[in-house]
């Protein structure tokens, strides 16, 4: 309803939408709302044809572009908690179920599960299930792809998804089981630099005895073991196999076949000034280079050297001297 003053200025007083015209519910005026969906034919009575029954079905299946102004920051009438912003594609399961959007009232209102979407959360976010300026794109299945922008600022904020603060960002695989999301691998990249892959995405109190990892460690990473600083690494974290680089510029490989990592079974070390060895961890023998030339055989048991001929210096010792040669 539109009032004239003196007949010249125009005064909007209120709206009365008809059934074309039905407009979705936002949280407060200033809320950007644009829902769209396919065309849906009306009904018609016959013969007449005339439109009596509701000849304007509601969207299904929509698309919908939401901008959170924010109530709070609307009742005060000035900066506050609110400027989130959603894009969300084929198709807004909320807007599917209640097509009247009344219960839009956040961005956390927008659930997770069979929604695909763009997330940027401000720096004033109303969430508290994502940290200020969060940016996500989230697939139907489930996979994700999350940047994070900030620390979490108070135990208020509890995220929905693993994050490590500010510098964080991952790509995470799932899909959906028995609706609901299923983790599967992910890559990683923590706030100090260190990145890596894992190939599946177990609870935290398991994530180092499921599936199988890399990791590459950033240059101030002072993580290390017993040959020193770790620049890469290859795990099998269900039998405790691994392939390690070192700082230094050494290497080491280790197989087992324990999830405790207990029983090594073999390890080869290769240093870089020459210094290498090849080492039965089981029974405890080994053959090892010294970075001065010297090389040491070792066996509690028995050493073999099989060839035609064998010469010590220079000399040939067999066939000759000895038939074999058996360790003391």
């Amino acid at each position: 309803m539109v009032y004239f003053y003196q007949e010249r200025k125009g005064i909007v007083l209120f709206t009365i939408p008809n059934w074309a015209q039905f407009p979705i519910c936002r949280p407060t005026p200033y809320d950007i709302a644009l829902k769209g969906g396919q065309f849906r034919r009306m009904k018609r009575h016959q013969p007449t044809g005339d439109f009596l029954y509701y000849p304007y079905p509601e969207p299904k299946k929509p698309y919908c572009f939401r901008w959170f102004h924010g109530e709070d920051a609307y009742k005060a009438g000035d900066i506050g908690p609110g400027r989130d912003w959603c894009l969300l594609f084929d198709y807004c399961q909320l807007g599917e179920c209640c097509p009247d959007c009344n219960l839009c009232k956040t961005i956390d209102s927008i659930q997770r599960l069979k929604n695909q979407y763009l997330k940027f959360y401000s720096e004033d976010t109303e969430s508290r299930r994502a940290y200020p300026w969060r940016a996500e794109f989230k697939a139907y299945c489930g996979s994700f792809w999350m940047f994070e922008s900030r620390d979490r600022p108070s135990s208020e904020y509890i995220s929905e998804v693993h994050t490590e603060g500010e510098g964080y960002w991952t790509v995470q695989g799932a899909k959906i089981e028995n609706n609901l999301e299923t983790l599967l691998g992910h890559i990683r990249h923590s706030p100090d630099g260190c990145l890596e892959g894992h190939s599946a995405t177990p609870e935290a109190s398991q994530e180092d005895n499921v599936g199988h990892r890399w990791k590459v460690y950033s240059p101030d990473s002072t993580i290390s073991d017993s040959r020193g600083p770790i620049a890469a690494e290859l795990v099998n974290l269900e039998k405790k196999a691994l392939v390690r680089i070192y700082k230094d510029g050494s290497a080491r490989m280790v197989s087992a076949n324990d999830v405790t990592g207990a029983t090594g079974r073999s390890e080869v070390v290769v240093g870089v000034d020459g210094h290498c060895w090849l080492w039965n961890l089981v029974d405890d023998a080994s053959i090892e280079f010294f970075s001065g030339g010297v090389a040491t055989v070792t066996s509690p048991v028995e050493i073999n050297l099989n060839a035609p001929v064998i010469k010590q210096n220079g000399v040939q010792i067999h066939p000759g001297i000895f038939d074999g040669w058996v360790s003391r």
